[in-house]
């Protein structure tokens, strides 16, 4: 399972605060640490209302995300940091403008599109025509949603042809071969949008769900403050873990919440790598350990009592008992009714 750490706006925009929050990332053996880059002009109109959990914060959703937007130069300083503590960047772009400036001084693989931006098909046919692979959220959305999806960037990636009509992605097939061909380029993320989301409403079996009609690699962007989800998620063979960072619970911020702390964080992963070895694999190994108590807890055929030469045995005069270092408790009945070839004496291995 990869572990994304995501500050998303946790940076209260400080690029010094992002920096110690990449950090705490890298610290707590996260594989990704993600970040938001957008143009708040091209992602919402100026007199926008705010959800309900950011309310404390701000009413205006617009001075909101201005206030937590982050500049190319920002955002180049923080990928440069990335790059020095050996940690992986991912970046959600919330519009083509961002996207294509982000293409201008970086060359990712791997692009994250948010729960809200998941039927936005015109964004997921633009990236995914750059040949880019996606991480999908899929909060507040529908089999439906997640097929449309789908769809559109099978479409960008396979057949390669200018912005089709709606109608004309939504008549595709989403059968085994495309479904295969798929497997390689989208990850769909398990996704509740609340914030913090209540153990309730996780629902995570849906995992399971998506894996078995898609085929492809699942995972969970988990907004809880749960540190069981993970290992949940883990036993349930999701791919990767999406959960929010924060330095302080305390922050004023809408997502600090609905984070975890750099210690809780670290704990998540603790116990996710703590059911990893636990699972093992799906075969058994007799270890090294068992190997000795096998020898003490076993048990092997003696005399019970003295045995002549020539008595022959029988379930009178043949104990089972530890240790197994003679004869195994199964060959009892082939020497039942046989002729002892010499004499045994009491708790005696018969050999």
């Amino acid at each position: 399972m990869k572990i994304i750490a995501e500050i998303g706006v946790n940076h209260d925009g400080k690029i010094s605060k992002a920096k110690k929050l990449i950090l705490l990332a890298k610290q707590s053996r996260a594989d990704y640490v993600k970040f938001q880059f957008y143009k708040t002009e091209n992602i919402v109109v100026k007199n926008s209302l705010v959800a309900q959990y950011q309310r404390k914060f701000f009413s205006n959703q617009f001075k909101m995300l201005k206030q937590y937007e982050l500049n190319t130069k920002d955002l180049k300083n923080l990928l440069h940091y990335c790059k020095k503590i050996k940690i992986k960047p991912l970046i959600t772009c919330f519009d083509l403008d961002s996207f294509n400036e982000v293409e201008k001084f970086v060359n990712l693989k791997l692009y994250k599109i948010s729960s809200g931006d998941l039927d936005n098909l015109p964004l997921l046919y633009y990236i995914a025509k750059k040949n880019k692979n996606l991480i999908l959220s899929t909060g507040m959305s529908n089999l439906n949603d997640i097929e449309l999806a789908l769809k559109t960037i099978l479409f960008a990636r396979k057949y390669k042809k200018s912005p089709p009509k709606f109608e004309k992605i939504n008549k595709i097939k989403l059968n085994k071969n495309n479904l295969k061909y798929l497997k390689k380029m989208v990850t769909i993320l398990h996704c509740v949008s609340e914030y913090p989301a209540k153990l309730k409403n996780l629902n995570l079996l849906y995992i399971k769900k998506l894996q078995e009609k898609y085929k492809l690699n699942i995972g969970l962007s988990d907004h809880s403050k749960s540190l069981l989800t993970g290992m949940i998620a883990f036993t349930l063979d999701a791919k990767f873990l999406e959960k929010h960072i924060t330095i302080s619970n305390e922050d004023e911020g809408p997502d600090h919440k609905a984070s975890l702390n750099y210690n809780d964080f670290s704990k998540m992963i603790d116990n996710i790598k703590m059911t990893q070895i636990i699972l093992g694999k799906p075969k058994k190994k007799i270890s090294k350990v068992e190997i000795h108590n096998k020898l003490i807890a076993r048990k092997s055929l003696v005399a019970n009592g003295c045995v002549r030469q020539n008595e022959k045995f029988s379930l009178q005069n043949i104990a089972i008992k530890r240790p197994q270092t003679g004869k195994k408790p199964r060959l009892l009945w082939n020497l039942i009714g046989k002729k002892s070839k010499k004499m045994y004496k009491h708790d005696e291995l018969i050999s």
